[in-house]
């Protein structure tokens, strides 16, 4: 079990980057299913900050990246 940490960034450069932390079985199943990951993240992001799909589009948070947090 890996942790990926998947930040999505605003476009204009108006707003901080927000970020959550996804437990992923394998980097094998990270790239495999990229979108699902980069959805489930998305998803959590949206909870903690009580947004909608339409609040992330209007706030610009389209760009996304992954990274995988070293184990301790």
């Amino acid at each position: 079990m890996i942790q990926v940490q998947i930040t999505y960034f605003c476009t204009t450069g108006k707003y901080k980057p927000v970020s959550a932390v996804v437990r992923v079985p394998s980097t094998y199943d990270l790239y495999k299913r990229k979108e699902h990951w980069y959805g489930r993240a998305k998803a959590i992001i949206k909870a903690q900050r009580y947004w909608s799909d339409e609040d992330m589009e209007k706030f610009g948070y389209t760009e996304v990246k992954a990274r995988i947090l070293p184990s301790r």
